[in-house]
């Protein structure tokens, strides 16, 4: 599981717009209409900050703080049964949240009656997301239902290794041990899984006409590479970043410094991609290539 991102230091132009966002949630009543309007501002502010030279792990912070924010107080106001959970799964649940990225939700009970006693809060809550222009992504399991999914796809159980507690009954430590490798997918087994995944993945992504256009995210080197070699070390060392790995003995702290600046620059690239396309887009084509470079 992901540990809490470490505190950042918001411009004070962000935090004013993070409490004028509070405002506007805690109006009775409810005004969609005028929190998308607002949160479509906020997007064009942080592409503002990126333009300006801010760094793509701040803007992946900066609004994974905002949709935070958003998630957290339309769950209090609209879901009353104090069982229910909501984590961040996936990249959110790293905390990493590009302009265009997507936004994965698991929604947890202990049992399945909660879940029925829940349902017409939980729709409110999910039509309420899109009403104010938050594309999500969800799940809604019980945690043997978690667990059971888990088991069935290697998908599943990557993006529920990233998951972080968001609001409602903390469950982070319970699904980490119904999720652990001596329950379900040792580490060799993870290991030969991802491995299988990769070269699926390299052979879709790595031919001739993805190489001098490559996806950002996809490619043979790409950001689904080195979140490989995360997945994986989390699986088998139980670690939860890669700086631990140098302690292990497994990187050099050269090729860490070599990984992270790999990773800052791929997300600097991917966080220029969702600002030219104003959407999410991780194909570097050439025009792009140029406009970026113009960026840089």
């Amino acid at each position: 599981m992901i540990p809490p991102a470490e505190p950042l230091t918001v411009p004070p132009t962000l935090e004013l717009e993070k409490n004028n966002l509070l405002v506007l949630l805690d109006q009775k009543p409810l005004k969609p209409r005028a929190i998308r309007d607002y949160m479509a501002d906020l997007q064009l502010k942080l592409k503002t900050l990126f333009e300006q030279g801010e760094t793509a792990t701040s803007i992946s912070r900066y609004r994974c703080q905002l949709v935070d924010t958003v998630l957290t107080t339309l769950w209090q106001q609209t879901i009353e049964l104090n069982s229910l959970s909501l984590l961040a799964v996936g990249g959110y649940g790293r905390a990493e949240l590009q302009p265009g990225s997507d936004i994965d939700l698991l929604i947890i009970a202990e049992k399945e009656s909660q879940l029925k006693r829940a349902d017409e809060q939980i729709r409110r809550f999910i039509t309420l997301l899109w009403d104010i222009g938050l594309e999500v992504g969800q799940s809604v399991r019980t945690l043997a239902q978690c667990a059971a999914e888990a088991r069935k796809d290697i998908t599943v159980i990557t993006a529920m290794m990233e998951a972080r507690d968001l609001c409602g009954k903390p469950q982070l430590e319970t699904l980490a041990t119904k999720l652990s490798p001596r329950r379900i997918w040792p580490s060799r087994k993870f290991f030969l899984a991802k491995l299988e995944e990769q070269r699926q993945r390299h052979r879709e992504f790595g031919e001739s006409g993805f190489l001098l256009e490559p996806n950002i995210k996809e490619s043979p080197g790409g950001l689904r590479d080195l979140q490989t070699i995360l997945w994986v070390a989390m699986r088998h060392y139980r670690v939860r970043s890669l700086d631990e790995l140098v302690d292990l003995g497994f990187l050099h702290q050269g090729e860490l410094e070599t990984l992270l600046s790999s990773r800052e620059l791929l997300w600097w690239i991917r966080t220029g991609l969702h600002v030219i396309y104003d959407r999410k887009d991780d194909q570097l084509l050439f025009d792009q290539q140029r406009e970026l470079a113009a960026m840089a």
